[in-house]
């Protein structure tokens, strides 16, 4: 019986790494081979200010300023494009690796092995992880909640106060990264209603 549980654990550490290594280099493939558009350009400079400026500053670009205060601080490692553009990669791969735990939780090993090569090859998290914008951290912020929520809901959460926490700071952390994102949480309170 011990050898089985060994052997499920290493299968499962081994395939989630694998996924993890897969998605990251996906990510870096020409990380720094794509054009500055505009978007791009705005994030950098308005990250280059001050925090105050950089929270006037959103107004223009009518998001929220969770990740412009990151890059803000991202800035301090460099600013040459590749190292910007890492920013989006690390909650990235917080996505795909969120995915596979999430889906692991709900529906097993086999399901979450599916769900995170998909995450990890998905073009559109590709793209996204490639841009100086806040739709990773989006996305990562998002599937946090989502992960926390069903925890919750279904009463498997382990720890009742860090699981309400989590909740509260993924939704805020959301709602923080992009104006569309309060869809996905009434989405979670309207299963609750029914």
């Amino acid at each position: 019986m011990d050898h089985l549980i060994h052997r499920f654990v290493r299968k499962t550490l081994t395939t989630r790494w694998s996924v993890l290594v897969l998605a990251l280099i996906l990510r870096l493939i020409g990380l720094s081979t794509r054009g500055i558009w505009y978007d791009d350009a705005f994030s950098f400079f308005l990250a280059r200010r001050g925090p105050a400026h950089i929270i006037a500053g959103t107004a223009a670009d009518t998001m929220p300023p969770l990740y412009y205060l990151l890059l803000h601080v991202w800035i301090r490692f460099g600013s040459d494009v590749a190292t910007l553009r890492f920013l989006s990669v690390l909650p990235s791969l917080g996505v795909v690796a969120g995915a596979f735990w999430l889906t692991r939780t709900l529906f097993g090993l086999r399901a979450a092995t599916a769900a995170g090569v998909l995450t990890a090859v998905s073009p559109f998290q590709v793209y996204h992880a490639q841009e100086l914008r806040m739709y990773s951290v989006l996305c990562l912020s998002l599937l946090l909640y989502v992960s926390f929520f069903s925890s919750l809901y279904l009463g498997e959460a382990r720890n009742l106060r860090l699981s309400w926490l989590g909740l509260i700071i993924s939704g805020g952390a959301a709602m923080y990264s992009h104006n569309l994102a309060a869809f996905t949480l009434i989405s979670a309170n309207l299963l609750l209603l029914l």
